[in-house]
């Protein structure tokens, strides 16, 4: 069984460790690193010789280790265990059958501040690695992709997610029509100031070097540049410089309307918010608003489900709760090539 230890410091955030019986560490979702400066600063732990040099695994493991030792006296600090599943991340439905000609490349962007020391931490994705997580196991279990066909990065660079792009295009070329293509992205997204053109953002690109990021455009170019059986594309990120917690232009309060990308060849985008809107948190799942349903859809219905209707489920669900939740519009869009305009909507996730 997990259990969640949870740190709250006032001001500072919420700090969690999901570890299981066998005290088998794993990130869950929080500023890892942020939260060791915080226990250094309070507690006068000495963060180099505790943190320096160990894998994100053996953080975590020394992190809980630090929390459970530390005289908790100060009445900033809390520390409480309890039993926390998020629905979507559990029961994941299996699906016994696989195309070994699926492939699914997927990335999740967080902590930005991390890899440039002159952003704070509120500038961090959050939930986007256990975004990325989750749907790299959807992608194992519900929809049919081979686990040596299932590409994860977290964090990753400018450099890592255009080579990994390019491998996922000559991949397709190798399989002479017959892939089917899953790309997952949640992270930050930005718009150029000048031409307006939407960009996927590494977690070692700014605003200032805006051109060494992912252009959107230059992504649905590579997708599609062979041909496949179909290409989907699930954008879990907003190109109007906001975000779910704090935008890389949100600091001078720019918020910018994206030029709209057109798509060609087989390829169908799912994107979780419209213009000038901001992709929003779904706190209490610990996940993005537009990823949870996503993955609520595809356990609820194991991947039986045409892309018509996903499309549906995830316009109504996603744009409501926004509402509901976040008090914010948030209305998510699919975006057709001219090609594919007529057979999209038919087309089963898990076939």
């Amino acid at each position: 069984m997990n259990a969640l230890l949870t740190m709250k410091i006032p001001s500072e955030g919420t700090f969690r460790f999901d570890f299981n019986a066998s005290e088998d560490f794993k990130i869950y979702s929080y500023p890892y690193y942020r939260a060791g400066r915080i226990l250094s600063e309070r507690y006068s732990v000495t963060y180099d010789k505790i943190f320096k040099q160990i894998s994100d695994y053996d953080f975590c493991s020394k992190l809980v280790y630090v929390c459970e030792n530390l005289e908790f006296s100060d009445k900033y600090a809390t520390k409480s265990f309890s039993n926390i599943e998020i629905d979507v991340d559990i029961n994941i439905p299996e699906n016994s059958n696989q195309n070994d000609y699926k492939f699914a490349l997927v990335i999740g962007n967080e902590d930005y501040s991390k890899y440039q020391t002159n952003l704070n931490s509120e500038v961090n994705v959050d939930y986007a690695i256990n975004d990325a997580e989750v749907f790299a196991k959807y992608c194992k279990n519900v929809l049919g992709v081979p686990e040596n066909n299932v590409f994860l990065f977290v964090n990753s660079s400018s450099t890592e997610m255009k080579r990994e792009i390019n491998k996922l295009a000559k991949m397709m070329m190798y399989t002479q029509g017959d892939a089917q293509v899953i790309f997952y992205y949640a992270g930050h997204g930005i718009p150029h100031e000048t031409t307006k053109e939407s960009y996927l953002m590494p977690v070692n690109v700014s605003a200032q070097n805006i051109e060494d990021g992912v252009k959107l455009s230059w992504l649905y170019s590579k997708l599609t540049e062979y041909n496949s059986r179909y290409v989907l594309v699930f954008l879990d990120a907003c190109f109007s410089g906001g975000s779910r917690n704090q935008g890389l232009l949100a600091t001078r309060g720019v918020k910018i309307k994206p030029k709209e990308d057109i798509i060609s060849g087989n390829c169908i985008a799912f994107t979780s918010s419209s213009d000038i809107q901001s992709s929003l948190p779904y706190k209490d799942k610990q996940h993005g608003m537009f990823t949870y349903f996503l993955l609520k859809k595809l356990q609820e219905s194991k991947g039986n489900i045409t892309l018509g209707e996903l499309s549906d489920y995830l316009y109504r669900n996603v744009a409501l709760s926004s509402l509901m939740i976040n008090n914010k519009e948030q209305t998510p869009k699919t975006l057709i090539s001219n090609s594919f305009i007529d057979d999209w909507k038919q087309i089963k996730l898990n076939k």
